[in-house]
């Protein structure tokens, strides 16, 4: 309680709580609960100081979060999240329902709270069916991770450090982090799996490139006496350099209409490694498609050019 005083003090702080198991970290807890004589489920816990839901912007459906009424010697309540409700009570509403923990001795527990869906240990698995429990209400403490809003500051993590050693400067600080930093340690694999793919799609792109410029410049060559001729015949440069990118355009807008189905089909072998967005995402999609035109134009728009601004007495005399 004192090192959330002292935290909470701390310039640029703008709420303060604690966490059993830190979000998205790797680590959980489960146990069985049993809702009014029914059979046992088994459901993740967290258990979490007041202010939480408001701290982390967990934002709660109906009823109330935790809050300094909630301490060791207050009656035992709990929240649990969507997917627990649905699990636990179906379309009954939840709030001032009794809650059991199947392990023995526990007392039991009032729900006064639903909080919406979210990650708990993973990004990689679905909203699980999850209970919170006040952490000054737990018959026996666990882990304790002290969880912060901030606002930007470079020197944020030094004034925390201050406020904890306030406290007791013998308490060691294990992992300091942002929530950002301990999700992308979580995720180390698909990062470098993204950075894998993003290397060979880039590579593929130039590839494209490379040989989309050199079949253009090649029909330019075979194509000089043509030209010449029809700028001889006081055909437009204009004219002729829509001429070469017309083919350029519609080597591209094939390439597409195959490979955009195709692309849809194959990016259901990477969804695992997707978190909060579709593989066949239509935005991200538009950019590709828009990146491919530009790459397509820009390779075809050299030769192009070479081919409008040509003299019509050398492009005839060439055999």
């Amino acid at each position: 309680e004192r090192v959330l005083v002292s935290v909470d003090a701390a310039p640029g702080v703008q709420g303060v709580t604690l966490i059993e198991n830190a979000l998205v970290s790797g680590w959980v807890s489960d146990t069985q609960f049993t809702a009014e004589s029914g059979e046992p489920k088994s459901m993740l816990m967290n258990r979490v100081g007041p202010g939480f839901f408001e701290t982390v912007g967990l934002r709660i459906i109906t009823g109330r979060g935790f809050g300094p009424r909630d301490h060791a010697t207050a009656s035992r309540v709990g929240v649990i999240n969507q997917a627990g409700a649905r699990a636990l009570f179906g379309d009954v509403n939840p709030i001032g329902r009794p809650l059991e923990m199947s392990a023995a001795g526990r007392p039991q527990i009032q729900i006064v709270g639903v909080a919406r869906d979210s990650q708990y240990d993973s990004l990689r698995k679905a909203p699980q069916p999850t209970v919170y429990l006040p952490y000054f209400q737990s018959t026996g403490l666990g882990a304790m991770y002290v969880t912060v809003r901030t606002t930007p500051s470079s020197e944020m993590a030094e004034q925390l450090r201050r406020a904890v050693a306030e406290v007791d400067p013998d308490v060691p600080i294990t992992a300091l982090k942002t929530q950002a930093q301990q999700i992308d340690e979580t995720i180390g694999s698909e990062r470098a799996l993204t950075m894998l793919l993003l290397f060979f799609g880039l590579f593929a792109l130039v590839l494209a490139c490379i040989g989309l410029h050199g079949v253009t410049a090649y029909a330019v060559a075979r194509r000089t006496n043509e030209f010449g001729i029809r700028l001889a015949l006081g055909a437009q440069r204009m004219s002729v350099l829509w001429l070469v990118l017309r083919e350029v355009v519609a080597l591209a807008g094939g390439g597409l209409l195959i490979g955009i189905p195709g692309g849809a089909f194959g990016a259901r072998t990477v969804r695992a490694y997707l978190f909060g967005v579709s593989p066949v995402d239509p935005e991200s999609i538009g950019v590709g498609v828009t990146v491919l035109f530009c790459v397509a134009l820009t390779a075809g728009l050299i030769p192009a050019s070479r081919a409008a601004k040509m003299d019509p007495l050398v492009a005839l005399r060439r055999e």
